[in-house]
């Protein structure tokens, strides 16, 4: 099994998923790191119609994959599996975590379309008050949406931040 890793938009999570591929590395055959165009230049955000064909023309070869998603990771995610213009992704399971809810609606995302159909297993992460979304909002929003096959668990924090490596590690091996 691989595992494909979907970082958040911000530098700084370049590291955190080099980090967290380390400490994943025994678990998995192989570890994909999806590493932003805009990381290299002065744009301050990911360019999403690149990264999803990024995405897809790298993972046309996958079998049996997962895919870790952070924050505008998970919309990336998200938009690959529903596209149906894309080589569609077909991950055996996906984990996110802290869905960048606010940011998809800044960018007019229709989050409700992009979980239409959606029947991936899927294990949410979120923080209790994670200004994105906060972990209460984000259950009712998948009560309301109705997708199939999820779990969602709740970490403590007031941030939009996943910083314990060893704690999403542990539930990566669980979960996969």
């Amino acid at each position: 099994m691989d595992l494909i890793i979907l970082p958040g938009n911000s530098l700084s999570n370049k590291q955190w998923a080099e980090s967290l591929k380390s400490s994943l590395k025994s678990h998995f055959d192989s570890i994909y790191i999806q590493n932003y165009h805009h990381w290299g230049t002065d744009e301050k955000f990911l360019n999403l119609e690149y990264e999803l064909n990024t995405l897809a023309d790298f993972t046309s070869n996958f079998k049996d994959y997962i895919i870790f998603a952070k924050s505008v990771g998970v919309i990336l995610a998200l938009k690959a599996i529903s596209d149906k213009k894309l080589k569609k992704l077909k991950p055996s399971k996906c984990i996110f975590a802290g869905m960048a809810f606010s940011w998809a609606k800044l960018q007019n995302i229709d989050l409700n379309s992009l979980f239409k159909n959606y029947e991936v297993p899927t294990l949410f992460i979120q923080n209790s008050n994670d200004p994105a979304i906060p972990f209460h909002q984000l259950t009712e929003f998948l009560t309301q949406t109705q997708i199939k096959s999820y779990q969602i668990t709740k970490f403590s924090g007031n941030e939009h931040k996943y910083d314990d490596i060893e704690k999403l590690s542990n539930l990566i091996s669980q979960y996969s």
